[in-house]
């Protein structure tokens, strides 16, 4: 088996189902241009994270990935949000002292943006999920956690939408 390759799944390699046109939405750093990363496609990487980690009987393997899938989950979710708030005016920099930045977010959702609660109770409920996969190991985060993570972070992507 080559490098990478666990269970038959090669991991690290690039599928031909990620290659896509260059969008318009490039952004120049430096000299270079990179494309932008939305967050749609870091939840399609949460769910392929999924993919690869479900069949593998590595049990610490499989709790890794499945941590990592949350994560991506909730960042995809997070960076959506934010997206949408900075457009409606929100200014990071206006947060309340003593609030974290992610905190401050979800706030601005539930306080400022009225009937739009929804994505703050789903961007809580995901960080909730974040904090417990990155920061508790003796918690066991298995396949019904990364499948509510994705389903949290579809809901406040669609909640987006409307």
């Amino acid at each position: 088996a080559g490098r990478g390759d666990v269970s038959g799944v090669r991991v690290g390699v690039p599928r031909a189902s990620f290659a896509r046109p260059t969008p318009p939405n490039r952004l120049r750093r430096g000299r270079a241009l990179a494309m932008a990363v939305l967050p749609e496609d870091v939840l399609a990487s949460a769910r392929e994270i999924k993919a690869i980690a479900d069949p593998l009987p590595m049990i610490p393997r499989r709790e890794a990935l499945h941590r990592i899938s949350i994560g991506r989950a909730y960042y995809a979710a997070y960076d959506a949000a934010l997206r949408q708030a900075r457009s409606d005016g929100w200014v990071i920099q206006d947060r309340p002292p003593g609030l974290a930045t992610h905190e401050a977010l979800w706030e601005w959702w539930y306080a400022t943006m009225r009937g739009r609660s929804d994505v703050a109770d789903l961007g809580r409920e995901l960080k909730r999920l974040r904090i417990t996969a990155d920061y508790r190991p003796a918690v066991d985060v298995g396949e019904g956690s990364v499948a509510t993570a994705l389903g949290l972070a579809d809901r406040l992507l669609a909640a987006l939408r409307r």
